[in-house]
């Protein structure tokens, strides 16, 4: 069978070049500049993920990528399970920070307290309730699938620069929250958080402008469905 690649919310760096067909759903259509060429036959829309525009048993996966602590789970989770055909896969996953990739452990552990520190400061400004869902791995949802198995910890390395890493946590919704109330505080926030970026990385004779490896740890989880009808 063709399968359908059906992404709810935030897309993941890489389309799926080995789909024969696709179907690529988001709240909002950001996706055509690499969709048209990365993918054959590819299909696009807009859609809330509590109400997906498929048929009953018509999907083989379905992927809710850095997305799934933003849905209405109540809802969410038994339309994933009326979409997906028997045998159909559900994969949820999404990463909390990106990093680089430095060979100095002592380096390394500066920048995982340089990202806690900016946290802290973000915190007030969090959408708590959604946000700890991802910080806590998804631990504490329950979904509703026959087999359902949990993979921490997928590392994912590509190359970038450090400033892909300053953009990347300017875009953070409690950053974001942060600069509405507070323009210039979010603003010295970020000035500190690349100034101490660029210092750690320094010392790893690694600039601003050098190409680099980062990477994101990824939670997945996999649920797949084995039975017709709702989940007892």
């Amino acid at each position: 069978m063709t399968p359908r690649y059906v992404i709810n919310g935030s897309l993941p760096p890489h389309p799926p070049t080995y789909l024969s067909s696709s179907i690529f759903y988001d709240q909002e259509i950001q996706m055509e500049s690499w969709i048209s060429e990365a993918v054959i036959h590819p299909q696009g829309g807009a859609s809330s993920a509590e109400k997906l525009p498929f048929e009953d048993g018509s999907v083989q996966l379905l992927s809710a990528a850095t997305a799934l602590h933003w849905f209405d789970l109540d809802t969410f989770l038994p339309e994933a399970r009326r979409v997906l055909c028997v045998n159909g896969v559900m994969a949820v996953y999404g990463y909390l920070n990106m990093k680089p990739l430095l060979n100095d452990p002592v380096k390394a552990t500066e920048v995982d307290e340089l990202f806690i520190k900016y946290n802290k400061v973000l915190e007030p400004h969090h959408v708590v309730s959604r946000v700890s869902l991802l910080h806590n791995r998804y631990k504490d949802v329950e979904f509703p699938f026959e087999e359902v198995n949990r993979y921490p910890d997928v590392r994912c390395t590509f190359e970038g620069k450090l400033p892909d890493i300053v953009n990347y946590v300017s875009t953070w919704s409690g950053y974001q929250n942060f600069k509405k109330v507070d323009s210039k505080g979010a603003e010295e926030l970020l000035d500190f958080f690349r100034k101490r970026l660029y210092e750690i990385a320094s010392a790893c004779n690694i600039s601003p402008e050098d190409s680099t490896t980062l990477y994101r740890d990824f939670q997945l989880i996999l649920c797949r469905k084995t039975q017709d009808g709702p989940f007892v």
